[in-house]
């Protein structure tokens, strides 16, 4: 298993609830295309649990060209766009099954 394979299982193992938990106290890296690093700590979350969630994007099955990423496997990503603001999913569970962690709130570290 190579390293992007160890990272991306971490999406899928356990539920959606647990894997929001989980996500708190660790640490979120991005290096923008200058090279420059930005991180933060992930101090909230919230479980999306799909199609039987009435606050998620894929309740009741909605599935548009918009909310596909949520779709995808375990670690994909979903950025949209809410009254002006950009939020950041991250699928969870196996393809198909469209549950997701939104990442509300992160204390900065770098950048």
């Amino acid at each position: 298993m190579d390293i992007k394979s160890a990272e991306m299982a971490f999406f899928r193992e356990g539920t959606t609830d647990q894997i929001a938990q989980k996500l708190l106290g660790t640490t979120l890296n991005y290096r923008n295309p200058d090279g420059q690093l930005f991180s933060g700590l992930i101090v909230e979350t919230e479980a999306y649990l799909g199609e039987l969630d009435s606050a998620a994007h894929a309740f009741k099955g909605r599935h548009t060209a918009a909310n596909d990423p949520l779709y995808g496997p375990a670690g994909t990503i979903y950025i949209y766009s809410i009254y002006g603001h950009y939020l950041f999913d991250v699928a969870t569970q196996e393809a198909g099954v469209p549950q997701g962690v939104l990442i509300r709130a992160i204390q900065q570290q770098l950048g």
